[in-house]
């Protein structure tokens, strides 16, 4: 498989992780696999993922693959993919369900990815809950809107302009961080 138009093949997440080196924290995206295939990816995602020295978040619009991570890595930042349920409602139920916020409880998420536009009345509750993220976004325009209401955006096409200045530097030993994760 090539990459766009290119003579460049898509590289193995083992290439990626060796040419970011640990320099950037990493977004994974795990894809819907059935059964027994969803565990094997999990596992063998995490089998790579361990090696990285850097941080990493890993995501899915599944929430059982979410759940996987709670149960057997709980320390990795693990975000609920979702997007607005009708779009999906006949061709995946399950999407459908998550579009909704209702099968949070299965993967309890840090954060929900949620796309760009309006939520329903669920997902605005099951975001209290953890951190809100907005999705694909594609312009400074709508970053600009979308970072008003969101902990975080996932972005294509463009590079934000940066919103905060330099934070000053943390005390090592300051209360309330968490050691079992960072991003």
């Amino acid at each position: 498989m090539r990459l766009a138009q290119t003579g460049q093949g898509i590289p193995l997440l083992w290439d990626v992780l060796d040419l970011v080196n640990g320099n950037a924290p990493l977004i994974i995206e795990l894809k819907m696999a059935p059964g027994a295939q969803r565990r094997q990816l999990c596992e063998s995602t995490w089998k790579i993922l361990r090696t990285y020295d850097g941080e990493i978040c890993v995501e899915s619009f599944d929430p059982r693959m979410v759940r996987w991570f709670k149960r057997h890595v709980p320390g990795v930042l693990r975000g609920q993919l979702a997007l607005r349920p009708a779009g999906v409602l006949k061709s995946n139920p399950l999407g459908a369900l998550a579009g909704l916020g209702l099968l949070n409880f299965v993967g309890r998420p840090h954060f929900i990815a949620y796309q760009y536009g309006k939520k329903p009345l669920t997902i605005k509750l099951a975001e209290r809950f953890c951190m809100r993220f907005a999705w694909t976004l594609r312009s400074q325009q709508d970053s600009d809107v979308a970072e008003d209401v969101n902990e975080g955006i996932i972005f294509e096409y463009y590079q934000p302009l940066p919103r905060f200045a330099q934070p000053p530097d943390e005390p090592e030993n300051a209360p309330g961080l968490d050691d079992d994760y960072h991003f």
